[in-house]
């Protein structure tokens, strides 16, 4: 992603904490608009939902005037009731009809549906991200800034990545899997071992080779057992690969039960079939 120009965490602002979603900054729209298509960021073995991120729009409105886009330390503009819309501060207020001072409509300054708010919302929202970023938290420090100075012909769009409840379930199966792997190792390793020391110890071929089935026969029972349990919290694309495996240890210990099917009675009791 090379039209990437900032990655950063998203924070609570109420308790200044970071949350779960970061926030991905883009040099222009048509990369902001191509990943907002996909509606997925995969970083393998994950996948990632994507959203658009709206900055959230300040509201700036004059205590004075109760005109909207300017602060009362700034304005020249004669002093308004923010209730009745009189040439008078909010103290010397004793007119009980509202008159909004903006809109003149029968409500205060600061009511939230006010036609004149509304628009002042709507036209920030319009605004490319560049021009509204100065009313917006900084995102970048001061040496990031330095790495990616804004271009004033560049337009930055951002979206917002979040992560799913079937990524932590991914990360809890890749995690089983591990700790699968590690003891098929440790039995493998055991195996060896035995193997290992039937050479040295059984000189008839006939029991070296029915303790190495029975080896066998202990990894396809513990194969046969573990592999059900992995396909139940396994993706689906995973299957073909368990029932695979299922199938090549069964089909290895068949070959080798058949390999001693003249082996006398007193021998094949030490041989132990894996539970089906």
């Amino acid at each position: 992603m090379g039209d990437v120009v900032a990655v950063s965490r998203i924070k609570n602002a109420a308790q200044n904490t970071p949350t779960s979603l970061l926030r991905i900054d883009f040099s222009n729209e048509t990369a902001r608009d191509g990943l907002l298509q996909k509606r997925k960021l995969i970083v393998t073995p994950f996948a990632y939902p994507v959203v658009e991120y709206i900055p959230p729009v300040k509201i700036i409105r004059c205590f004075k005037c109760q005109q909207l886009e300017h602060y009362a330390n700034e304005c020249n503009n004669q002093i308004k009731c923010g209730k009745c819309s009189g040439n008078h501060g909010l103290d010397n207020y004793t007119n009980t009809t509202l008159n909004c001072p903006n809109c003149g409509d029968a409500h205060k300054a600061t009511y939230p549906g006010c036609k004149v708010r509304l628009q002042y919302i709507n036209n920030i929202k319009a605004k490319s991200y560049a021009e509204a970023l100065s009313t917006a938290p900084p995102l970048f420090s001061s040496q990031n800034s330095q790495q990616h100075p804004p271009q004033s012909n560049q337009q930055t769009t951002t979206v917002a990545l979040r992560p799913s409840s079937t990524t932590t379930n991914e990360a809890n199966l890749l995690n089983t899997l591990n700790d699968i792997s590690k003891s098929l190792e440790s039995v493998t390793t055991e195996i060896n071992q035995i193997k290992s020391s039937l050479h040295q110890n059984f000189s008839n071929h006939q029991a070296l080779e029915l303790a190495v089935i029975n080896c066998q026969c202990l990894l396809t029972s513990f194969v046969h057992t573990i592999v059900p349990i992995i396909s139940k919290n396994a993706d689906p694309s995973d299957i073909p690969l368990l029932q695979q495996l299922y199938d090549s240890i069964s089909i290895s210990t068949n070959n080798n039960n058949d390999n001693v099917s003249t082996s006398s009675s007193a021998n094949n009791q030490h041989i132990k079939s894996p539970s089906p």
